[in-house]
């Protein structure tokens, strides 16, 4: 069974989309669409509104085999897996300050949250390979799974020895 963050489930992240939905519906009842440009303004909020809404949602999760990364959106075709065998891993670390306070600033900073407020999780695997992913997961939501998959880590090399 998958320990596993769901914020993309969470009632807060809608609620700030819808939010954000709002102030492009009412910043667009008061343009004035008779001329080109606001043409393209209504281009523009609905391309953005439809962005908010596609927008994937990071999330992790830990079984007894493997780390996950999930990137959850409402369309399938944007969402993602990517999934690590804990086996394989030599090191599993995590760095950053990203808590829920920062998720209206990670939503502006696109898919894939290069904003610079993130957390950073750090794979070292076994073949010398390495791994950075950039999550907008709450730090405290982070230490439980991190916890598991070191828990984890240390069953399998006591089997390897």
């Amino acid at each position: 069974m998958i320990k596993r963050t769901y914020n993309y489930k969470r009632i807060w992240t809608w609620i700030r989309r819808v939010l954000l939905i709002l102030v492009l519906i009412i910043y667009s009842f008061f343009q004035n669409y008779q001329t080109e440009k606001g043409l393209i303004q209504i281009i523009f909020a609905v391309g953005f509104s439809l962005y908010i809404l596609l927008k994937p949602k990071d999330d992790v999760g830990v079984d007894d085999t493997y780390f996950y990364y999930f990137q959850t959106s409402l369309f399938r075709l944007f969402s993602k897996v990517k999934q690590y065998k804990i086996a394989d891993m030599y090191s599993f670390n995590c760095s950053g300050f990203h808590d829920d306070k920062w998720e209206l600033i990670d939503f502006f900073n696109g898919f894939g949250n290069q904003g610079g407020y993130a957390n950073h999780i750090e794979i070292l695997f076994n073949d010398d390979s390495s791994t950075s992913i950039s999550v907008s997961v709450d730090k405290n939501k982070l230490i439980p799974i991190i916890s598991r998959v070191h828990r984890i880590m240390m069953i399998e090399k006591k089997k390897d020895k």
